[in-house]
Parts: C-alpha cells; sequence; structure tokens
C-alpha cells in the first residue's frame, strides 16, 4: 500500500497517483513548521499520539514504514524535521493520529485530533489493471469514501466499515444478453437477486445462479410465482379474481357428446365418463366458463388456473382422455391433440402403462414427458396455471400424497380468442375395450 505523508498543515508530501490524467499538480517535497507569528519554528517539538489519547504513535522516515522517527520530532533551525542533524520526512501508518506542535521550551503551539493518514490511500496493481483504496486501518467507521454530483451532492458513500448509502439509481446490467444478477455470499448459504436474460423474468433464490433455485418469480408480465413452503405472518391480500365451480350434479349444465355407445352418467359423486367394451367409442363434456365476446377468452387473460379431482376406474387395452380448458376434437379413435386446448391428458396404447402428460397446442401440440403412472382406482388431484403466453405450470398429486413441483411449458401455448369453454373426455382409441373416469369436480378462475 502506497504510504502517504504529513505535510505542513498535514497536507501529502506525496501526490495520489493520477491514473487517469496527463498531468498532476506538485505537492510539497518538504515538510516545514512555523510558530504563531509566522516565523520558522526551530527547536520545535511535533509529537504523535494515537487519535483521541494520551498514547504515542510512532511516525516513520520511509515509506515502507521500517525506519521510525523518534517521537517527539525536533525541527532543525530551518524549521524542518531532522534526526542526527540530516532532514527526515514523516510517513504515517494508515490509522488517526493526533499531532501537538510546541516550541523548545514546551509551549504548545496547536493540538490537530482526529487527523487522518490521508483521505484515502491508493494502490495501482501494475500489468492488473486492478486498484486498491483503502482509509485508515483503525476501522472506526469515521473516514468515508464519498462521490459528489457536479454539484457537489453525496450521492453515494460508504465507510471504512463497508455501509453503503446510495442516494440515485442503482443499475446492474447493461442489456447484454448475460444474465444479470446480485450475489449474497452466506456463511452456509449463498443467495441471488438477478434477471434471467433467456425468460426475462426476475428471481431470487439460492444459490449463485439465477434461476437454478428460485423462491420467487416475476415474469415480464408482472406474474408472480412463489417456489416451496410460504409461511405468511400477516395479512396476504390477493387482487379481485372470478371462480366458477362445478360438482357435475346434473346434466343440464353440460354440452354431452358420444360416439359409439360412450356416455357419462351425472350421480352424486360427480360425472362417470365410460367407454364401450364392444365398439370404437367415447364421450365427452364441457361447460362454458366465461362470456369470451365480453371478457376475453380462456387463452388470452393471465393469469387463469383449473382444478380438478378424478378417479381412474377400469382401464382398457387402449385409452386417451383430457380434461382443462378448450375442446379438442375427440371421437372413437381417440384425441385430435393439435386443437386449441391446455390441460392434462392420460394415455396407454396396446396395454401399455397408463402415463399422465401435461399439454397445450394452438395448432401444434406441445406436451411434457410422462408426469406418473396410473393404475386402476388411482385417485388423482390436478391444477395448472396459465401465467402468460409463453408460460404454463402443471402440478399433480396421487392417492393424497405431497404435491409435485412445478412442469412447465412455454411453447405452443394457444391464443384463440373466443374459448370459453372447459371440457373433459374419454375414448377407447379404437379398441373396443371398456375404460371409465369418475370426475368429482372442477374448479376455474382468473
Amino acid at each position: 500500500m502506497v504510504r502517504w505523508l504529513l505535510v505542513v498543515g498535514l497536507t501529502l508530501l506525496s501526490a495520489v497517483p493520477a491514473y487517469a490524467q496527463s498531468a498532476a499538480v506538485m505537492p510539497s517535497a518538504r515538510q516545514q513548521f512555523l510558530d504563531n507569528s509566522g516565523n520558522v519554528c526551530a527547536g520545535c517539538t511535533l509529537t504523535t499520539y494515537s487519535s483521541g489519547t494520551t498514547t504515542p504513535l510512532t511516525t516513520y522516515s520511509d515509506a515502507a514504514l521500517t525506519v521510525a522517527n523518534p517521537n517527539p520530532i525536533v525541527m532543525n533551525s530551518a524549521g524542518r524535521p531532522a534526526v542526527s542533524g540530516a532532514e527526515v520526512n514523516i510517513y504515517l501508518s494508515q490509522v488517526s493520529y493526533k499531532f501537538v506542535l510546541a516550541t523548545s521550551a514546551a509551549v504548545t503551539l496547536w493540538t490537530a485530533d482526529a487527523v487522518p493518514a490521508t483521505n484515502i490511500g491508493l494502490t495501482g496493481v501494475s500489468n492488473t489493471g486492478d486498484v486498491t483504496l483503502q482509509v485508515d486501518t483503525d476501522n472506526n467507521s469515521v473516514n468515508t469514501f464519498k462521490f459528489l454530483n457536479g454539484a457537489g451532492s453525496e450521492k453515494v458513500s460508504m465507510n471504512e466499515s463497508g455501509a453503503v448509502q446510495i442516494d440515485s439509481t442503482l443499475t446492474i446490467g447493461d442489456n447484454t444478453a448475460a444474465d444479470q444478477a446480485m450475489l449474497l455470499d452466506g456463511g452456509t448459504q449463498d443467495y441471488h437477486l438477478g434477471v434471467q436474460n433467456a425468460t426475462n423474468s426476475l428471481f431470487m433464490g439460492r444459490g449463485t445462479t439465477v434461476g437454478t433455485t428460485p423462491a420467487m418469480t416475476v415474469t415480464s408480465a408482472g406474474a408472480i410465482t412463489l417456489t416451496g413452503a410460504v409461511d405468511v405472518t400477516s395479512t396476504l391480500t390477493a387482487g379481485p379474481s372470478i371462480r366458477v365451480d362445478t360438482a357435475f350434479e346434473t346434466a343440464a349444465r353440460f354440452t354431452e357428446t358420444n360416439v359409439g355407445g360412450g356416455g357419462t352418467a351425472f350421480a352424486g359423486q360427480g360425472a362417470d365418463l365410460t367407454t364401450s367394451a364392444t365398439i370404437s367409442s367415447s364421450t365427452v363434456i364441457s361447460w362454458k366458463v366465461i362470456d369470451a365476446v365480453n371478457n376475453g377468452g380462456l387463452f388470452t387473460v393471465f393469469p387463469s388456473e383449473f382444478s380438478t379431482t378424478l378417479l381412474i376406474g377400469p382401464i382398457g387395452t387402449d385409452l386417451q382422455a383430457f380434461v382443462g380448458f378448450g375442446t379438442p376434437t375427440i371421437g372413437g379413435a381417440g384425441y385430435t391433440y393439435t386443437v386449441n386446448h391446455i390441460g392434462f391428458k392420460i394415455v396407454r396404447a396396446a396395454s401399455g402403462s397408463t402415463e399422465l402428460f401435461a399439454t397445450v397446442a394452438g395448432g401444434t401440440e406441445t406436451a411434457s414427458a410422462a408426469l406418473t403412472t396410473l393404475a386402476a382406482n388411482d385417485s388423482l388431484d390436478l391444477f395448472f396455471r396459465v401465467i402468460s403466453a409463453t408460460s404454463a405450470k402443471f402440478y399433480w398429486r396421487k392417492n393424497g400424497s405431497a404435491w409435485s413441483a412445478a412442469t412447465e411449458l412455454t411453447t405452443n401455448i394457444p391464443t384463440l380468442a373466443t374459448a370459453s369453454s372447459c371440457s373433459v373426455g374419454i375414448s377407447n382409441a379404437g379398441v373396443a375395450t371398456d375404460s371409465a373416469l369418475w370426475v368429482h369436480g372442477a374448479s376455474f378462475s382468473r
């Protein structure tokens, strides 16, 4: 660390290196002390103490702080500090000092206390471009870096204990194609707050990589997602929303379409959808939840949510089912999953596994990998949230287990403005076997 000199009136002997300048003001090269009448202070003494005390504090005659000056230092006939007849410089450790100048008769001329070694210490590291700034090392929070605007108003300050105050906008990042983040380095757990460039979303989470372990996500559309347990210790108020629920109490509320002997029965525990064991067949029921003309379609107003509870009945050789937003085309040969929809599908083919998938389509389908396998008599809770035109998140739980993590689909989310109905349906996909699906209830909200 470059060490700084005490000069006349406690100014600097050596100038701060002018890294970004072509010239610098010449400093005072030698200290000279005067008495109160302005005369050369021959024989005067300068005694140095630790700031605020009477404990002597050493000064040095070399910048490496290896050769100690006597304390007090005696001035020669020219009023300059000298040791054994040789004039010396006065170098200070980077702490705060108290200085007492006295005549040769020990009459105090002045005392200066709480004087830092320098306003700032600066080190330029050769060939690296690194610069170290340091105030004195007593770490008493007194000395402060300050950045002022052209009018002299303080905009940023940082004291030597590390406390920072910013009185203007702090901008992180420069609109480049990279994640921008603020990292918090914890003892055993790090955290981040940053913007992920790929999704243009704000993430707050654990670790140092933006978006990998989020606790909260804010999309560019303003939708907020919390991940993990949420402990609310005060009032949490949500904005207004609408909600349409059904327990499938009566057929009159629904539009039912049957093919080849498939059918839906409405009973006390909901709707029972079955296919025929003797012919290719299907059944589907739909129900209108909004007026798309005046209120916007299912696929154009965000966020929106759907939930349902199903019981898996007998499973035939082949099976295709769907539940969610939209009314994709269904018949005895199965579903056409490219028609506008957002929801879940259940698929079994050629006596293979019966599997659950998340699915969206706006002319082309995007489906998740299989979420879980299903068996007869499994109870299934399903939930999805459409956050934006590029984000829908799906959750499921089976037989009362914990909810799954979110499965997000981001492509081919439909944008049809006139969709107004939800639906649930089942088909034996062209194979004459009996399959059944009980739907206990469903809920739509936005």
